[in-house]
């Protein structure tokens, strides 16, 4: 009992010293009487508009590892306080909410791959992988060379057709055969067995890549085409399970999500065009008052996945 009561008190000295310093939204986490050590936490709190009700819900986040407070008492007696600046915490803060921001846009990207290798400027991006596997279609010894591609293309791109070729080798859909020379794979022959139409089986073929490469596309091919329709996404599905139901958002409160979440400024035209590309893959759909809504079945799939990772489990400093 006195150690508890020691503890409550230990607790409202440290609450008392790092919301008059730091923030009113610090919480204790933990307290180590023995190391004289308590680890601080912080609660955002997001705003979530919903125009199919007109409410606007504020949702807590926390974080529950951003800094920490050592104490120790003066020859006086005083007890004094030492540990993380308010700077520290405010990057420890950034560097944790943009982690559950990029951990739910890749649990989303599980639900929307198919659908996102079908918007042109992504379709465009990818349009190499395509390349190669249609080759391997029309060759009649089911035969091609890396050497055979890009021939037209400026150096700099003809350089990271070995890494396109590579890619589709790492994942199965190819097979090299010799020096340069690749044949259908494993991955690929399995999905032909099925006599799937070619059109929809480049489609799932690029939507894999995607999904189980999407950052080797963006950091080394450099192939951010799908990056703002991701962030769009994210920006509509991730404040929706915040809700725990699908809301309706003006673009508006999108592109300020999105602004938010990553920090970047994208002009209204552009991002309004983005939008409603994704309204025509089904990806949104959006009312005549100009309203955007999700679909059941990706925010039922990516809520599922969203559960199982606990994103919005209080997560610690890694």
């Amino acid at each position: 009992m006195a150690e508890d009561v020691l503890k409550s008190i230990r607790e409202k000295q440290i609450l008392e010293y790092a919301r008059d310093r730091l923030s009113p939204y610090i919480y204790v986490s933990e307290i180590d009487e023995r190391s004289s050590e308590a680890r601080l936490g912080l609660m955002i709190q997001d705003g979530i508009v919903d125009h199919e009700t007109d409410e606007f819900r504020i949702r807590t986040v926390k974080l529950s590892d951003i800094g920490s407070l050592r104490w120790s008492r003066s020859p006086r007696g005083k007890i004094q306080f030492r540990g993380s600046t308010r700077t520290q915490l405010v990057k420890n803060t950034n560097d944790l909410y943009s982690s559950i921001i990029n951990r739910s846009q890749q649990l989303l990207l599980t639900s929307l791959y198919v659908k996102l290798v079908t918007i042109d400027t992504v379709s465009v991006a990818m349009k190499p992988f395509k390349k190669i596997l249609v080759s391997l279609e029309e060759s009649e010894h089911e035969i091609v060379a890396v050497h055979d591609f890009g021939q037209k293309l400026s150096d700099k791109k003809r350089q990271r057709i070995p890494q396109y070729f590579n890619l589709l080798r790492e994942l199965g859909y190819i097979e090299r055969v010799g020096d340069g020379k690749y044949t259908v794979g494993n991955a690929m022959s399995n999905l032909k067995a099925d006599s799937i139409e070619s059109s929809r089986l480049y489609a799932m073929i690029l939507a894999d890549v995607i999904r189980r490469r999407s950052k080797y596309l963006q950091q080394v091919l450099h192939l951010t085409m799908i990056v703002p329709f991701l962030r769009w996404s994210n920006s509509y599905y991730f404040p929706s399970y915040e809700a725990d139901r699908l809301v309706k958002m003006h673009d508006k409160e999108i592109i300020a999500n999105c602004r938010r979440y990553y920090g970047v400024r994208t002009d209204e035209e552009t991002a309004k065009s983005q939008l409603q590309s994704m309204v025509e893959r089904d990806i949104f759909t959006r009312d005549a008052s100009g309203n955007y809504r999700g679909i059941d079945q990706t925010f039922e799939e990516y809520k599922s996945s969203a559960d199982r990772d606990a994103i919005l489990a209080p997560i610690p400093v890694s």
